[in-house]
């Protein structure tokens, strides 16, 4: 799971949780908090596997899904973060945050 965040000195980061299954028990990880050097979806995605690498050579070929907004950065079917994992793994499927889309329902309505 991945989502983008803006600190107090404007700069890009992008924070990271891992999901696994451990000991037959679904586990779910905060990996880190990283600076992202290009807030497109190029840079996004070589800050995780920056991240990722250390953590786990091998963690591309392991992932199942990934979890992110639905900004088009991220999910864009063409050069999103999502479509870019693909070139490496394409059996990856993309999730929308449910949390992210329930956020999106809440700001649609209006109060009479």
């Amino acid at each position: 799971m991945a989502d983008g965040a803006t600190d107090v000195s404007c700069l890009e980061e992008e924070m990271m949780y891992a999901r696994f299954v451990s000991g037959g028990a679904p586990k779910t990880s905060y990996v880190k908090l990283t600076e992202v050097e290009s807030a497109k979806a190029p840079g996004i995605l070589e800050a995780i596997k920056s991240v990722m690498d250390t953590i786990d050579p091998q963690w591309m070929q392991k992932l199942i899904s990934t979890i992110t907004d639905g900004a088009s950065m991220m999910m864009g079917r063409i050069g999103g973060v999502v479509s870019l994992i693909k070139q490496d793994a394409p059996e990856v499927i993309g999730i929308h945050c449910a949390a992210h889309n329930l956020e999106l329902a809440f700001s649609n309505t209006e109060v009479k």
